[in-house]
Protein backbone atom coordinates (compact mmCIF):
# COMPACT_ATOMS: atom_id res chain seq x y z
CA UNK A 1 0.00 0.00 0.00
CA UNK A 2 1.39 3.39 -0.90
CA UNK A 3 1.99 6.06 1.73
CA UNK A 4 -0.80 8.19 0.22
CA UNK A 5 -3.36 5.35 0.44
CA UNK A 6 -2.26 4.50 3.96
CA UNK A 7 -2.62 8.15 5.01
CA UNK A 8 -6.08 8.35 3.36
CA UNK A 9 -7.23 5.15 5.05
CA UNK A 10 -6.01 6.35 8.46
CA UNK A 11 -7.71 9.73 7.97
CA UNK A 12 -10.95 8.02 6.97
CA UNK A 13 -10.91 5.67 9.97
CA UNK A 14 -10.01 8.52 12.33
CA UNK A 15 -12.93 10.57 10.99
CA UNK A 16 -15.34 7.64 11.40
CA UNK A 17 -14.18 6.90 14.96
CA UNK A 18 -14.30 10.58 15.93
CA UNK A 19 -17.83 10.83 14.50
CA UNK A 20 -18.98 7.87 16.58
CA UNK A 21 -17.42 9.34 19.72
CA UNK A 22 -19.08 12.70 19.12
CA UNK A 23 -22.46 11.11 18.39
CA UNK A 24 -22.18 8.73 21.33
CA UNK A 25 -21.32 11.41 23.90
CA UNK A 26 -24.09 13.84 23.32
CA UNK A 27 -27.57 14.95 24.23
CA UNK A 28 -30.16 14.90 21.45
CA UNK A 29 -32.84 17.51 22.03
CA UNK A 30 -36.31 16.50 20.85
CA UNK A 31 -38.26 19.02 18.78
CA UNK A 32 -39.59 22.05 20.67
CA UNK A 33 -42.70 22.45 18.54
CA UNK A 34 -45.82 20.42 19.30
CA UNK A 35 -47.16 17.86 16.88
CA UNK A 36 -49.77 19.20 14.45
CA UNK A 37 -51.75 17.91 11.51
CA UNK A 38 -54.16 15.70 13.44
CA UNK A 39 -57.17 14.37 11.56
CA UNK A 40 -60.36 16.25 12.34
CA UNK A 41 -62.40 14.80 15.17
CA UNK A 42 -65.34 16.13 17.13
CA UNK A 43 -64.40 17.69 20.45
CA UNK A 44 -65.33 15.35 23.29
CA UNK A 45 -67.50 17.28 25.80
CA UNK A 46 -65.51 16.54 28.96
CA UNK A 47 -63.29 18.46 31.37
CA UNK A 48 -60.02 16.58 31.74
CA UNK A 49 -57.59 16.75 34.65
CA UNK A 50 -54.23 16.08 33.02
CA UNK A 51 -51.53 14.79 35.37
CA UNK A 52 -48.10 15.99 34.25
CA UNK A 53 -46.04 14.51 37.07
CA UNK A 54 -42.29 14.50 37.55
CA UNK A 55 -42.02 10.98 36.14
CA UNK A 56 -43.31 12.24 32.78
CA UNK A 57 -41.61 15.65 32.91
CA UNK A 58 -38.21 14.01 33.55
CA UNK A 59 -38.60 11.08 31.16
CA UNK A 60 -35.54 10.35 29.07
CA UNK A 61 -33.74 7.71 27.09
CA UNK A 62 -30.11 7.26 27.91
CA UNK A 63 -27.43 4.81 27.00
CA UNK A 64 -24.83 4.53 29.73
CA UNK A 65 -25.33 8.25 30.53
CA UNK A 66 -23.25 9.08 27.45
CA UNK A 67 -26.06 9.38 24.91
CA UNK A 68 -29.18 11.08 26.28
CA UNK A 69 -32.52 12.02 24.77
CA UNK A 70 -34.51 14.11 27.31
CA UNK A 71 -38.12 13.42 26.31
CA UNK A 72 -40.06 14.81 29.29
CA UNK A 73 -40.70 18.35 28.08
CA UNK A 74 -41.79 17.21 24.63
CA UNK A 75 -44.04 14.44 25.99
CA UNK A 76 -45.63 16.85 28.49
CA UNK A 77 -46.23 19.66 25.97
CA UNK A 78 -47.59 17.27 23.36
CA UNK A 79 -49.84 15.46 25.87
CA UNK A 80 -51.41 18.78 26.83
CA UNK A 81 -51.76 19.96 23.22
CA UNK A 82 -53.33 16.65 22.17
CA UNK A 83 -55.89 16.63 24.97
CA UNK A 84 -56.76 20.29 24.29
CA UNK A 85 -57.44 19.23 20.70
CA UNK A 86 -59.67 16.32 21.76
CA UNK A 87 -61.59 17.63 24.81
CA UNK A 88 -63.52 20.81 25.61
CA UNK A 89 -61.49 21.72 28.69
CA UNK A 90 -58.15 20.60 30.16
CA UNK A 91 -56.84 21.43 33.64
CA UNK A 92 -53.20 20.65 34.50
CA UNK A 93 -52.03 19.12 37.78
CA UNK A 94 -48.98 17.38 39.23
CA UNK A 95 -50.81 14.31 40.54
CA UNK A 96 -54.30 12.85 40.56
CA UNK A 97 -55.08 14.17 44.05
CA UNK A 98 -54.97 17.71 42.57
CA UNK A 99 -58.39 16.90 41.11
CA UNK A 100 -60.19 15.57 44.20
CA UNK A 101 -62.54 18.57 44.26
CA UNK A 102 -64.63 17.02 41.48
CA UNK A 103 -64.04 19.89 39.04
CA UNK A 104 -63.07 17.43 36.28
CA UNK A 105 -64.91 14.59 34.58
CA UNK A 106 -61.86 12.39 34.02
CA UNK A 107 -58.27 12.34 35.23
CA UNK A 108 -55.74 11.41 32.54
CA UNK A 109 -52.26 10.14 33.42
CA UNK A 110 -49.79 9.73 30.55
CA UNK A 111 -46.73 7.66 31.49
CA UNK A 112 -43.70 6.84 29.40
CA UNK A 113 -43.40 3.07 29.67
CA UNK A 114 -40.19 2.53 27.72
CA UNK A 115 -38.05 3.60 24.80
CA UNK A 116 -35.87 1.70 22.40
CA UNK A 117 -33.15 2.77 20.00
CA UNK A 118 -31.54 0.54 17.45
CA UNK A 119 -28.49 1.41 15.40
CA UNK A 120 -27.43 -0.37 12.24
CA UNK A 121 -24.25 -2.38 12.00
CA UNK A 122 -23.04 -0.14 9.17
CA UNK A 123 -22.88 3.65 9.04
CA UNK A 124 -25.01 3.77 5.89
CA UNK A 125 -27.88 1.78 7.43
CA UNK A 126 -31.04 3.01 9.13
CA UNK A 127 -31.65 3.26 12.84
CA UNK A 128 -34.91 3.39 14.77
CA UNK A 129 -36.27 5.15 17.84
CA UNK A 130 -39.43 3.89 19.54
CA UNK A 131 -41.42 5.37 22.43
CA UNK A 132 -44.17 3.59 24.38
CA UNK A 133 -46.63 5.87 26.22
CA UNK A 134 -49.44 4.64 28.46
CA UNK A 135 -52.65 6.67 28.62
CA UNK A 136 -54.74 6.00 31.72
CA UNK A 137 -58.22 7.58 32.09
CA UNK A 138 -59.79 7.50 35.57
CA UNK A 139 -63.17 8.76 36.75
CA UNK A 140 -63.65 11.05 39.78
CA UNK A 141 -63.60 8.02 42.10
CA UNK A 142 -60.32 6.72 40.69
CA UNK A 143 -62.01 3.90 38.76
CA UNK A 144 -60.32 2.94 35.53
CA UNK A 145 -62.32 3.99 32.46
CA UNK A 146 -59.78 3.30 29.72
CA UNK A 147 -56.09 2.44 29.43
CA UNK A 148 -53.91 1.83 26.40
CA UNK A 149 -50.22 1.82 25.60
CA UNK A 150 -49.44 3.56 22.33
CA UNK A 151 -46.25 3.21 20.31
CA UNK A 152 -44.45 5.90 18.33
CA UNK A 153 -41.82 4.86 15.82
CA UNK A 154 -39.20 6.88 13.95
CA UNK A 155 -36.68 5.60 11.43
CA UNK A 156 -33.78 7.27 9.67
CA UNK A 157 -30.11 7.53 8.98
CA UNK A 158 -27.70 6.61 11.74
CA UNK A 159 -26.43 10.19 11.48
CA UNK A 160 -29.90 11.71 12.01
CA UNK A 161 -30.90 10.78 15.55
CA UNK A 162 -32.86 14.04 15.89
CA UNK A 163 -34.96 13.04 12.86
CA UNK A 164 -35.66 9.60 14.30
CA UNK A 165 -36.70 11.11 17.65
CA UNK A 166 -38.95 13.68 15.93
CA UNK A 167 -40.48 10.93 13.79
CA UNK A 168 -41.17 8.81 16.88
CA UNK A 169 -42.81 11.72 18.76
CA UNK A 170 -44.93 12.71 15.74
CA UNK A 171 -45.99 9.10 15.22
CA UNK A 172 -46.66 8.60 18.95
CA UNK A 173 -49.07 11.51 19.20
CA UNK A 174 -50.80 10.78 15.87
CA UNK A 175 -51.37 7.21 17.10
CA UNK A 176 -52.49 8.53 20.51
CA UNK A 177 -54.99 10.87 18.83
CA UNK A 178 -56.46 7.97 16.94
CA UNK A 179 -56.55 5.65 19.95
CA UNK A 180 -58.18 8.17 22.30
CA UNK A 181 -60.69 9.55 19.79
CA UNK A 182 -61.80 6.01 18.89
CA UNK A 183 -61.92 4.60 22.44
CA UNK A 184 -65.40 3.15 22.94
CA UNK A 185 -65.06 3.30 26.74
CA UNK A 186 -64.60 7.08 26.61
CA UNK A 187 -67.62 7.43 24.30
CA UNK A 188 -69.68 5.29 26.67
CA UNK A 189 -68.56 7.43 29.61
CA UNK A 190 -69.72 10.58 27.79
CA UNK A 191 -73.13 9.00 27.07
CA UNK A 192 -73.73 7.88 30.66
CA UNK A 193 -72.40 11.07 32.29
CA UNK A 194 -73.83 13.80 30.08
CA UNK A 195 -76.35 16.10 31.69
Amino acid sequence: MTKQRLHTARSFLTTILLSFVLVACTTIEPPKEVVSGYKYSNTIPLTIGLVLNDRLRQAKWDKDAAFIVPLGESLSKNSEALLRKLFTNVVIGNNKTDFNSGAVDLVVIPTMVSTEMTLPAWSFGKGTFTIFLEWKFLDKNGELIWVDTVQGYGEGSVWNTHGRVKGAIDNLFMNSHEAISNAQEIRDFVKTNSN
